[in-house]
């Protein structure tokens, strides 16, 4: 069945959010006297909610990823969440796509974040809605999100896609029962992204947008 709902995750996929999300955790790991991460490992936080990325790369437990979270926050709120980049071409791709299907936003980020973010990148207005977690971290499993949105909507599972970059994404579209579509430009590796079989893998915005472009016309 054609597609007519096109979930976006938003790091990896939309955004280069490294430097942002980089400097808030060395920022966290300062701040609470532990030594600042490798390259390799904060990429890891890029995707899954950040308490559990602290949790596992910091060993330690939920109250004290909780702290770490909101020393990050600290620095986030204030200057990390500007420090991103567009991938290129994606500016391009969600004004094209958005004449022609509806937009979702689905990310373990806050949602009052992300609002933040796509308004800068003037893309704010291209999506029906924004479904992200909520600060407090009881609402961030990636399936949760989509499905907030399929319901909200009263959506047809088998007419929505999820584009992402990660395992992350693709376990999320599995759980929710749509198909998953995934990016290689992003920071999943892609022996994770083939282990959720995507139905296609695009290595540009470009070529997403023709891939979206011509299901639409029916080629």
């Amino acid at each position: 069945m054609k597609k007519r709902n096109l979930f976006f995750d938003l790091d990896g996929t939309i955004i280069d959010s490294y430097p942002g999300i980089s400097n808030s955790v060395n920022y966290a790991a300062r701040k609470l006297g532990s030594p600042e991460l490798p390259d390799e490992l904060l990429r890891k936080f890029i995707g899954p909610p950040l308490v559990d990325s602290f949790m596992k790369y910091m060993e330690c437990d939920r109250d004290k990823a909780n702290e770490y979270l909101e020393a990050y926050r600290e620095y986030y709120r204030v200057q990390g969440i500007y420090e991103f980049l567009l991938f290129g071409g994606i500016y391009e791709a969600i004004k094209t796509l958005s004449k022609s299907y509806s937009l979702y936003v689905t990310t373990s980020k806050p949602k009052v974040f992300t609002e933040i973010i796509l308004k800068k990148a003037e893309l704010f207005n291209d999506f029906c809605y924004i479904s992200g977690a909520d600060l407090e971290g009881k609402h961030n499993s990636k399936a949760d999100i989509v499905n907030y949105v399929i319901n909200k909507f009263s959506l047809k599972a088998e007419e929505c896609a999820l584009i992402g970059d990660t395992g992350f994404d693709g376990e999320g579209a599995q759980i929710a029962g749509i198909d998953f579509y995934a990016v290689s430009y992003g920071f999943g590796t892609m022996e994770e992204l083939l282990s959720y079989k995507p139905v296609k893998i695009f290595d540009t915005a470009y070529a997403m947008t023709k891939y979206f472009e011509g299901e639409k016309d029916g080629n």
